[in-house]
């Protein structure tokens, strides 16, 4: 018989031992079984093999009684009380406060009033009003290369200006927060 022959009758019993074939290769199987003592031989073989492995496998592996035995250490649970502040760490957090109130106000306090050195611009804005006449266009301008008039008027500071090239006139106006508008 071939390697691959023996092989599959061996898994072919085998099967039959365990109850897993189908009652028609059962039964092809007893009647073989019946003609061939040299079957018969191999399938007593393969009993007493599957007998043994299933003792080793329903014993417990050797040592296994030793290690059931062992004690388990118990977690131990430690309680954690709060202490109260050491009076270094008390003073130090007071201090750490205090000086965060204290930068916050001073930042605060930058941002409100424009902060400590004010645009020496912002003081125009703020000059007292003068008469002036309204904002038209002053037919005394005479076109010339840098002419022109600045007043103020409503708390704006307008100023006029010739156009040399077309003759005409520019009117710029400037309100408080110095955005400025041309006409």
């Amino acid at each position: 018989m071939t390697q691959e022959r023996t092989d599959r009758k061996t898994e072919t019993l085998i099967a039959y031992l365990l109850g897993e074939l189908p009652e028609d290769e059962r039964a092809k199987i007893e009647a073989d079984l019946q003609s061939s003592p040299e079957l018969q031989a191999e399938l007593e073989s393969l009993k007493e093999t599957l007998g043994q492995v299933g003792d080793w496998m329903d014993s417990d592996p050797p040592g296994l009684e030793a290690l059931e035995r062992l004690p388990i250490p118990e977690q131990k649970i430690l309680s954690i009380q709060p202490t109260g502040w050491n009076p270094i760490a008390k003073l130090a957090a007071q201090a750490i406060a205090a000086s965060l109130i204290f930068f916050l106000g001073y930042v605060f306090g930058q941002q409100t009033t424009g902060g400590p050195h004010p645009d020496p611009t912002s003081e125009v804005a703020q000059a007292p009003p003068t008469q002036s006449p309204s904002v038209e266009p002053n037919p005394e301008l005479k076109p010339r290369r840098g002419h022109h008039r600045t007043y103020e008027e409503n708390g704006r500071i307008i100023i006029e200006t010739t156009l040399p090239a077309s003759g005409g006139s520019a009117v710029w106006v400037v309100d408080g927060n110095f955005q400025m508008a041309g006409e």
